[in-house]
């Protein structure tokens, strides 16, 4: 197995992680490598997390629990507490591909010459689709130019370099991993080596999570970028209708559930679709599947007016006027962006009166 006296300290953030810790842990304790210090930093989780920990606790090194400001809070705690030379971050979602990672990234650290951080490839997964992608490339400070990094669970990096740069940013909430190996890369990047060899499963939540965050994704690249005299990252794009789509489509057939779930606890019985393509008539049949009945179409195109689809009525906005009590909520769904002049419209109309808007992208959002 090769000289054991580098000591790795492998840090795990977790909040609410019952389903996939025990995973995580088993993947971590069950190293050939012993020299080996394990951190578990959560976030005071709320569900069977700590239990799970607690039994597999005579092989971790640290376990704190209580609340924090997020992930890079959990990981700058983490690292704080760390005595490794080196530091891996393996969260709770992800687990090690097999007992020998860590053995084989020290023996391939101990044969570079002078390295401050190696990284290895990785399979992203979506479990619920069976989805798989293998990243597994080198990367060169002109990829991190253009908003691409290696993915921080393969990431093996000196702890006092970590230090050195101060851990993670808690201004950025997404993308603090890609600014901290930025800057790494940008002062390092000739010390830093790639191994051809998986050391890790990152799984991913599936198009949901891609759809709620992409935006907040691209400003904090952009940002990061920008400031270290960088162009615009060309990663970031525009969530298309076609993305809602995929994903309601994936909740329904992975899932056995449509979007309007979500609606069942919430005491909406009784609807009207403000809306007439055929994305609310998909809605429409998603809704009644759900025991939600359909009261009324609305559309501000006059020519829509008294056509009939399934059985109910298009009627002008103005319905809403004498008649908003005969509903529990407005379900928004149309192409393009146009909610808030929508919400405008609405409240003028009931003046005021509390009802809930609900837009379909809100609902996937929530899947």
């Amino acid at each position: 197995m090769g000289n054991q006296d580098l000591k790795i300290s492998i840090i795990t953030a977790s909040y609410n992680s019952g389903r996939t810790i025990e995973q995580t842990i088993l993947s971590v304790i069950n190293q050939t490598y012993n020299n080996i210090e394990y951190i578990i930093i959560d976030g005071d989780s709320k569900d069977e997390t700590m239990n799970i920990v607690n039994k597999y606790k005579e092989g971790i090194s640290t376990i704190v629990s209580e609340n924090d400001k997020g992930i890079y809070d959990a990981f700058n705690k983490g690292c704080k507490l760390s005595t490794g030379e080196y530091v891996l971050f393996v969260n709770s979602d992800d687990y090690l591909h097999d007992a020998n990672v860590i053995a084989d990234m020290v023996d391939f650290v101990e044969n570079q010459d002078d390295p401050i951080a190696v990284y290895g490839s990785l399979y992203l997964i979506n479990e619920k689709t069976g989805w798989s992608h293998k990243i597994a490339r080198k990367f060169e400070y002109s990829d991190l130019q253009r908003g691409l990094m290696p993915p921080h669970p393969s990431f093996l990096c000196k702890r006092k370099i970590l230090e050195e740069f101060g851990f993670f940013k808690l201004d950025y909430k997404i993308a603090s991993d890609f600014d901290l190996i930025f800057s790494i890369y940008k002062k390092y990047g000739d010390r830093i080596y790639y191994n051809n060899r998986v050391t890790s499963f990152f799984r991913i939540g599936g198009l949901s999570s891609h759809i709620s965050t992409i935006h907040r994704t691209y400003e904090e690249l952009k940002d990061i970028l920008l400031k270290n005299d960088c162009d615009a990252p060309t990663v970031g794009k525009k969530v298309e209708k076609e993305d809602y789509l995929k994903r309601w489509l994936e909740s329904q057939l992975f899932d056995q559930k449509g979007i309007s779930y979500s609606l069942v606890n919430e005491t909406v019985h009784k609807v009207a679709i403000f809306g007439t393509s055929d994305l609310a008539l998909l809605m429409y049949k998603d809704l009644l599947n759900h025991g939600i009945e359909t009261v009324i179409f609305l559309d501000n195109d006059s020519s829509r007016y008294h056509i009939e689809m399934n059985g109910v009525e298009v009627c002008a906005p103005s319905w809403l006027t004498d008649h908003v009590q005969e509903i529990d909520a407005i379900m928004l769904v149309f192409e393009g962006n146009h909610e808030e002049v929508v919400t405008k419209q609405i409240k003028e109309l009931t003046n005021d009166r509390e009802i809930k808007v609900i837009s379909w992208r809100d609902l996937i959002h929530r899947l």
